[in-house]
């Protein structure tokens, strides 16, 4: 588990969504307690098509995709990579890495 640093922390004070990085090649999303990330729109010019909840990824229809987040995943062409917190994770997304 990782622990968050003094700005996460101010950002996450409560249940919070936050994106911490996006790129043409990589997004970093930080999700805690019962919040979610809805991930229709384009994103670094890529379309994730999924929410991100502090511990369960869903399609956009809101069915819970059977991942393990302790391992890499793969979901509509990019690779997932939670790693935990407390209270939730914080989920890197490589585009077109899947």
């Amino acid at each position: 588990m990782r622990n968050l640093n003094k700005n996460e922390i101010h950002q996450v004070s409560g249940a919070n969504t936050t994106v911490l990085k996006l790129t043409a090649v990589e997004m970093d999303i930080l999700v805690t307690h019962s919040t979610r990330f809805v991930g229709s729109g384009t994103y670094g010019g890529h379309r994730l098509n999924m929410i991100i909840y502090a511990n369960e990824i869903h399609d956009l229809n809101d069915q819970l995709l059977p991942f393990n987040l302790s391992e890499p995943v793969y979901y509509n062409g990019h690779k997932i990579m939670a790693n935990a917190i407390d209270g939730g994770h914080i989920y890197k997304i490589l585009f077109n890495q899947g």
